[in-house]
């Protein structure tokens, strides 16, 4: 009982000696404080006989030797004997470098959206003709809510007079009418550009 078993890859991650014996304490007391709780509760739930055993979380620990935070990924699976977990064989996988990515990510999309929201040009952004994303000086222009065209074809805000000109044309300006909500017809200057 409570006896765990780590590769060299895994004690790496956790900071733990390769002859240094492991506890599931090991495993918790490592956990980031506020991980601890929902890490806890995913392993519950693959312990508990009336769940399927199966184990998959991401969460982060403290290493012990550089103190660094390590985000990890935890796939799982229980056995069951009696109705009792009898043993959880996993794969860690250290994340760290993925979860960095995110964040920078994460945050730039932030900066975008908040640059997109500042602007007092409409901007609108599409793959393939469907709409993606618009700021709200395009919605305050057209009178629609975001949800009402987020993921619907861009051709449908255009006067049919301009869809040809609209498909043929990428990097050049020009002008179009749109179609507000209440069907009036708007000039607009597009210049479009792929990312």
């Amino acid at each position: 009982k409570n006896k765990v078993k780590w590769d060299a890859k895994t004690r790496q991650i956790w900071g733990v000696g390769l002859d240094e014996d492991i506890s599931y304490e090991t495993f918790t007391s490592s956990l980031h404080k506020d991980d601890r709780i929902p890490t806890e509760k995913a392993v519950n739930k693959a312990i508990d006989p009336k769940g399927n055993g199966e184990y998959f979380t991401e969460y982060r620990i403290i290493n012990r030797v550089d103190k660094k935070i390590h985000w990890v990924a935890a796939t799982g699976k229980s056995f069951f004997e009696d109705g009792k977990a009898v043993r959880m064989i996993g794969t860690n996988e250290d994340i760290t470098k993925r979860k960095k990515i995110e964040e920078v990510l994460s945050d730039s999309e932030k900066r975008f959206r908040q640059l997109a929201e500042a602007a007092f040009e409409g901007l609108l952004l599409h793959k393939n003709g469907i709409i993606n994303d618009v700021n709200q000086a395009l919605l305050d222009l057209i009178g629609y809510k975001r949800q009402e065209i987020i993921g619907k074809p861009l051709l449908n805000l255009v006067d049919p007079a301009f869809h040809k000109l609209v498909q043929k044309r990428l990097r050049i300006p020009y002008e179009i009418e749109v179609i507000n909500r209440k069907g009036e017809k708007i000039p607009v200057e597009i210049q479009a550009r792929n990312f």
